[in-house]
């Protein structure tokens, strides 16, 4: 009985694990893929401008797209909204009696004290 309700979560705990596996390994080959990419952007400038320019270049270019995917990930962000506060709702007149005396209360026993 227990192995038959187990059966079905099994089942879907192997599907996501490898659902994430195959997903882990994509991000993986695409940043590798990435890497090669920035390579071959770097050895065509070495030829074309220097070592030191090409290094500059491809640097300065990844910098300026990681602040233009930053600016557009901040901007698409929303600040959360204050919660508007809700009118208090009216207190039971007995209620307010029992908070009154024990406010009176409380602040003569805190007076008695000072003497």
């Amino acid at each position: 009985m227990i192995r038959q309700i187990l059966r079905p979560i099994q089942e879907a705990g192997r599907s996501l694990l490898i659902r994430a596996a195959m997903l882990s390994a994509a991000g993986f080959i695409g940043a590798v893929g990435c890497g090669f990419v920035l390579l071959a952007a770097y050895l065509g400038l070495r030829l074309l401008v220097g070592s030191e320019l090409a290094a500059l270049l491809v640097g300065v270019t990844l910098l300026a797209v990681a602040a233009g995917l930053a600016a557009l990930g901040r901007g698409r962000v929303k600040a959360p909204e204050a919660p508007i506060p809700e009118p208090a709702s009216p207190q039971d007149p007995v209620s307010m009696a029992v908070f009154t005396a024990a406010f009176v209360l409380g602040r003569y026993i805190a007076g008695r004290g000072r003497n």
